[in-house]
């Protein structure tokens, strides 16, 4: 495997993509403070130095928790990352974490290691970039092949599918009827699994379609843009780009962003 500048998403076969997303890589350019937007998701990736060419040194894990707006990870160009990037509401379950204690913090290192246990073995042990990616599908793999999903669970990923399919439009009485229980359980049910509240998720739902829109159509009028989103404004639209990126839809960051899925 070779690890490119930048960021990248890679499609595996023989991952289960009900709950794995994508297997992802970042390398960064120049020394920086690197720019994390908020997608909902948990990440379990590894951390590691690149020695030039497929050889890697001290790597290390961190399991990533779903964030409610975005961070800066600091990092250069000897750095790399390879992670995995399950779906809303199947990171923690994979894992066996509680999504809920995960939310706006990770688990780095020593920590991370003892939520793997044995698994984080051959992932500390990877000499190599390919021996990393193996390894680190394997796992995934492994917590994907043991997880079973409860009415509970099974009733949260459809809420989840259904605000994902609306683009986070969906109100939480429609939603609740939709899946078949009550606005309290909705919101109770959601946090435990996903890691945020309904409002959050949907919040990052119509951030996340709005900044796929602004990169693929960047003449789009921003009131239009806001419009299509379901933002109530363009105002309410650049409120939200402030809070959960840290920049608005008319200046667009000079740092590289990651995260943004597909």
């Amino acid at each position: 495997m070779q690890i490119n500048t930048g960021y990248h998403e890679f499609r595996i076969a023989g991952l289960d993509s009900r709950m794995v997303e994508a297997l992802w890589s970042f390398k960064p350019e120049r020394a920086d403070d690197h720019r994390v937007l908020p997608d909902g998701r948990i990440d379990l990736l590894m951390r590691f130095n690149l020695l030039g060419d497929d050889r890697i040194l001290d790597a290390r894990p961190v399991i990533a928790g779903p964030v409610q707006r975005y961070a800066t990870v600091p990092a250069g160009p000897a750095t790399g990352f390879l992670g995995i990037r399950f779906r809303p509401g199947w990171g923690a379950a994979c894992l066996g974490l509680s999504a809920h204690g995960l939310r706006n913090s990770a688990l780095i290192w020593a920590e991370a290691k003892a939520a793997l246990g044995a698994l984080a073995v051959p992932l500390l042990r990877a000499g190599s970039l390919d021996e990393l990616q193996c390894r680190l599908i394997g796992t995934a793999q492994t917590l994907t092949g043991r997880q079973t999903s409860s009415p509970r669970h099974a009733r949260v990923i459809h809420a989840v599918q259904l605000l994902e399919s609306s683009g986070g439009r969906q109100s939480v009485v429609v939603l609740a009827d939709e899946v078949g229980i009550s606005v309290r359980t909705l919101h109770r049910d959601f946090t435990s699994v996903v890691g945020l509240s309904v409002k959050s998720f949907a919040s990052i739902i119509r951030f996340q379609r709005a900044m796929r829109l602004l990169h693929g159509r960047p003449s789009m009028a921003l009131a239009a843009l806001a419009g299509e989103c379901g933002y109530s404004d363009q105002a309410h639209m650049t409120r939200d780009f402030r809070y959960l990126g840290g920049f608005t839809p008319s200046v667009p960051p000079a740092a590289p962003i990651i995260n943004l899925p597909l």
